[in-house]
């Protein structure tokens, strides 16, 4: 489905206020920036349907029009150095057990399996 037919769909289906088309329509304006030429044209029917609906909402098409989308502007990362230290503090110690621990948990895995007794 194409974005016109998305948004009239929309359109039809909600009942928006004129700042919910605006942001749609700033919304739009962005992504078209983007798009492929061939997906062109019907951005451009998207935006002028936002357009008409906004002003039928209600909202002033002159201001709409002058309103710059609230685009995130990436800065440049200066002296970026790779961190690879851990996220959260973990310990690799390792618990020994005594001989008699360690059958008595070799004897409880067995009784949790269901296994019958096994000589070693």
């Amino acid at each position: 489905m194409n974005f016109t037919q998305r948004a009239k769909d929309w359109v039809s289906t909600s009942t928006l206020t004129p700042d919910q088309l605006a942001d749609a329509y700033l919304k739009m304006q962005t992504k078209s920036a983007t798009l492929p030429d061939d997906q062109a044209d019907d951005a451009t029917a998207c935006l002028e349907f936002l357009a008409e609906s906004f002003e039928s909402a209600g909202g002033d098409l002159a201001l709409l029009i002058e309103a710059k989308p609230n685009v995130a502007q990436c800065a440049e990362v200066e002296g970026y150095a790779f961190d690879a230290s851990p996220l959260v503090q973990y310990n690799d110690s390792v618990n020994e057990l005594s001989a008699d621990e360690k059958r008595a948990a070799f004897e409880q895995l067995k009784s949790q399996l269901g296994s019958h007794s096994v000589k070693a």
